[in-house]
């Protein structure tokens, strides 16, 4: 599994919520986490549902559960295997990667080989900043090869526009490029990867808060919606 996909978007309101037959009383500020990849969905989600203006800042995962004991964070979209033990968890979906490349590559195509993939120009994700292997490349190793990799990104949303202004490729979640069609193309990766799961987690003190409850469950009919 590629693990730090996790990043917090924090919903920086306290405003009345017009409808207060649907969210409860007036909603503190909410501090939630969610992959790079659901960023878009998340917003607009929030914003469409509750009224509220979004900000963005990155989760540290060690002060997490102090976080949410606090209340200074209130919902988190992450791995589940991360997660605080203590903290509260619903699985959500589970996602995989695809291999992505410009449309029109000259030397990408359907069923392509290992060893043919390996020889292309390689985009990799490294939160934690500048590596240059992941655990694909691990998996790799153990079938003999080595990618050539010439980019590491600091994030997944980067990939899909390097990949399709160049002849670079890249392997990514699919729920990242599942609506883009215009000018990359999806591909099967021809080894094994390992996907991971995604599960929403807050704390026990926000579990009875009508508001907050009502946003959990928001999210959970549109991802579903969208499955």
């Amino acid at each position: 599994m590629i693990k730090g996909l996790e990043e917090v978007i924090c919903v920086m309101g306290g405003s009345e919520v017009e409808d207060q037959s649907r969210v409860g009383n007036v909603l503190r500020p909410i501090c939630s986490a969610a992959p790079w990849h659901l960023q878009n969905q998340y917003i607009l989600s929030l914003q469409s549902t509750s009224w509220i203006p979004v900000a963005i800042r990155y989760l540290d995962l060690r002060e997490l559960e102090g976080q949410m004991a606090r209340g200074e964070v209130d919902l988190a979209l992450m791995t589940p295997q991360v997660a605080p033990p203590s903290l509260r968890t619903r699985h959500l979906f589970d996602e995989r990667y695809v291999l992505i490349g410009r449309r029109n590559h000259p030397r990408l195509r359907k069923g392509m080989s290992v060893k043919q993939l390996v020889q292309l120009d390689h985009v990799v994700v490294s939160l934690g900043g500048g590596a240059f292997e992941t655990p694909v490349d691990d998996v790799l190793a153990a079938l003999g090869h080595q990618r050539n990799v010439v980019v590491s990104a600091a994030s997944f949303m980067l990939v899909p526009e390097l990949v399709a202004h160049s002849d670079f490729v890249a392997l990514v979640p699919e729920r990242l490029v599942r609506e883009r069609r215009r000018n990359i193309e999806r591909f099967e990766c021809p080894f094994p990867v390992e996907g991971f799961s995604v599960a929403m987690v807050w704390h026990e003190r926000s579990h009875g808060h009508s508001g907050l409850r009502w946003i959990r469950e928001a999210l959970v009919s549109m991802i579903s919606e969208q499955q």
